[in-house]
């Protein structure tokens, strides 16, 4: 049975039923016809409504709730203005006035019923599961060291620029027929791109053509490489398209109406054929609090459909299978409600949220998360997350949320979040009117964590890359990004203590003889550039805040060096020693240091005393009384320090 049909008869049922329900029995006939004048209109109405709004029959009473209460409202409105008003003085019967306030009270009351199903002042521990267990890691374990061949430098603003102007110039006059339609970012034969589908302009060009010719290509890991028109790709089922050729309608129709169907995302498959793929979700408290259940995948040319369970082994090219609004909703929740309602509202202890910057623009919400892809393959939502304070900009760590399995975890960094970063980057390009940093994108660079920030003018145009320190002290500028990612590591070289190699990163250590010694001065700054026939795959480079002998380096020298294996083949330095060279210490600065080191050795346990101290806090009650009558504590403290 059509589900329009299914909406429209239950609809003209339900509510057809007029305040003159009392003359049932006093006249059926007449009470007939009168539900009949009722019930045809809802009926028409209904079924329109459901042909435009095509609304999921999902949720408690098949989500009938809110049409019925809209649809009594037209027919208490229908009992007023049309009905026959009765002879007050008959006792047997009541004023029309008052069965339409009965009427009126009887749908706030559902619609009241139907709010607190879903409150989270009742569900907050709910709200707060959707998520799962949150994993707590170490990010440099997880987050590989970045190929700066794969590094993302095109916002979507600057490339949904660069697919306006391929489409205006194509031959045939494309630009005249269709538009570019909204995008999104994937990795599609190794190469990170934008894929943006050409959409119908209007009812008219639907009805003259049909179908759309293709789609259009950006490269996000090189802005100089000129967008990919891809014709020949004759799609018909498009967000664009009218009646049953409407890629939502035509789903609709297919059988997927008992589902919220939602994050309509335009991708391509290897082979470049043009899909749609869908989440499918359902309410899970009252019609909120939403759960994947899958996906499907609409094959725009054809009109084929696949689905796939949240189990299911989805393919490889699939990127987006947990929407960013539900992977920003269940980190709100998780944050806001994990201690309950009233700590949210209240005490507030421990509450975080995902980070906040709607000035950022390019369609992001305030809750923004951003796709970011590792070198293993896999998709993640990425957010940082801050305290429940507006003014906060600190980080207290981020989340990653795979979108395709959507298991969730925690890391622990300090620093700051993506609208510091961004305040940071248009602070330094302020001299230049119409300069704007865009969506700042995470990287392990060395160890270090760090962002990468694409920087345009007013009409969205490429202009600089900047990467910027995860505590915003250290900003780099450039147009190429293996340039700029060089100075980046030169700066923190100068700094060896800013980095911290993660199990994924590796620090080499080498003693070889020089066979070049070349100083370039860079900016006011005097760079050596090293190599060794020992080493030929390497160019290594540093400054003289490295180290005071590498001025003295001359070809021929015995030296010992230390850097980070990364896969560019010029590399930053980060220990150097002239074997021949020993440099002596006074005492009172072998002293100074010494005590320094103390010190810090001392400020690492106190930190790793109050995290530990704060993890057993959070322990439930039982769990520390068992441990507390083990005698286990301070074998839980060291447990929790490791």
């Amino acid at each position: 049975m059509s589900p329009y049909l299914i909406v429209a008869a239950a609809l003209a049922l339900v509510c057809g039923f007029n305040p003159f329900l009392h003359q049932l029995n006093k006249n059926p006939v007449r009470y007939f016809v009168q539900w009949l004048i009722g019930a045809i209109p809802i009926f028409v109405i209904g079924l329109l409504t459901a042909y435009l709004g095509t609304p999921a029959l999902v949720g408690p009473f098949w989500g009938f709730t809110t049409l019925c209460i809209v649809f009594w409202g037209v027919n208490v409105l229908y009992c007023f203005v049309c009905g026959e008003i009765e002879d007050s003085r008959n006792l047997n019967s009541v004023p029309v006035p008052i069965a339409g306030i009965v009427v009126v009270c009887a749908g706030l009351c559902l619609f009241g019923i139907r709010g607190c199903t879903g409150s989270v002042l009742f569900n907050a521990s709910k709200y707060a599961a959707l998520v799962g267990e949150v994993e707590p890691r170490e990010w440099a374990k997880d987050i590989k060291p970045v190929d700066a061949s794969h590094m993302r430098m095109v916002s979507q603003k600057q490339a949904k620029w660069k697919a306006d102007k391929k489409l205006g110039e194509s031959p045939g006059a494309l630009g005249s027929r269709f538009k570019v339609g909204d995008g999104a970012i994937q990795e599609v034969r190794g190469e990170l791109v934008w894929v943006f589908p050409l959409e119908f302009i209007g009812f008219a060009k639907w009805q003259s053509f049909g179908t759309t010719d293709g789609f259009v290509m950006v490269s996000a890991e090189d802005w100089r490489k000129e967008a990919e028109l891809i014709t020949g790709k004759k799609q018909r089922y498009m967000m664009s398209a009218f009646f049953s050729d409407n890629a939502q309608r035509h789903l609709y129709e297919s059988g997927y109406w008992d589902e919220y169907l939602v994050d309509f995302t335009f991708e391509v498959d290897d082979d470049l054929n043009p899909m749609l793929v869908v989440t499918r979700t359902e309410p899970t408290i009252g019609y909120w609090g939403e759960k994947v259940r899958g996906i499907v995948v609409l094959d725009t040319q054809t009109g084929v459909i696949t689905p796939y369970g949240a189990e299911d082994e989805i393919p490889v090219w699939i990127d987006r299978v947990y929407p960013e609004y539900i992977c920003s909703d269940y980190l709100e929740w998780w944050g806001e409600y994990h201690k309950g309602w009233l700590n949210s509202i209240w005490a507030k202890e421990g509450n975080t949220v995902p980070t906040s910057y709607p000035e950022l623009g390019e369609g992001i919400s305030s809750k923004h998360a951003c796709l970011v892809f590792g070198e293993d393959g896999s998709k993640n939502w990425y957010t940082g997350m801050t305290s429940v304070s507006s003014t906060d900009e600190a980080l207290t760590g981020f989340v990653l949320m795979n979108s395709r399995t959507g298991k969730a975890n925690i890391y622990s960094v300090s620093g700051t979040n993506e609208k510091g970063v961004v305040d940071v980057v248009n602070s330094a390009v302020s001299n230049f009117p119409g300069f704007q940093a865009t969506s700042p994108i995470p990287y392990n660079i060395d160890g270090n964590f760090s962002f990468v920030v694409p920087v345009s003018n007013q009409d969205n145009i490429f202009q600089r890359l900047a990467i910027v320190n995860g505590d915003g002290t250290v900003v780099e500028f450039g147009e190429d990004k293996l340039s700029i990612l060089r100075a980046y590591r030169q700066r923190l070289s100068a700094n060896p203590n800013m980095v911290a190699p993660g199990s994924q990163t590796t620090l080499k250590e080498l003693t070889l003889k020089l066979s070049r010694v070349t100083p370039d001065v860079q900016n006011g700054t005097t760079v050596y550039y090293l190599f060794s026939n020992q080493y030929p795959n390497k160019v290594l480079t540093g400054t003289s805040s490295l180290s005071a002998e590498l001025p003295l380096a001359l070809t021929g020298d015995e030296v010992k060096i230390g850097f980070m294996e990364t896969p560019e083949e010029v590399v930053s330095l980060r220990s150097f020693d002239i074997v021949a060279i020993e440099l002596r210490k006074s005492v009172p600065q072998v002293a100074i240091e010494q005590r320094y080191e103390q010190t810090e050795e001392e400020r690492v346990e106190r930190v790793d005393a109050k995290d530990a101290l704060k993890k057993l806090g959070d322990m439930p009650e039982s769990d520390l009384l068992e441990l507390l009558r083990q005698g286990k504590v301070l074998e839980k403290l060291e447990e929790k320090k490791e």
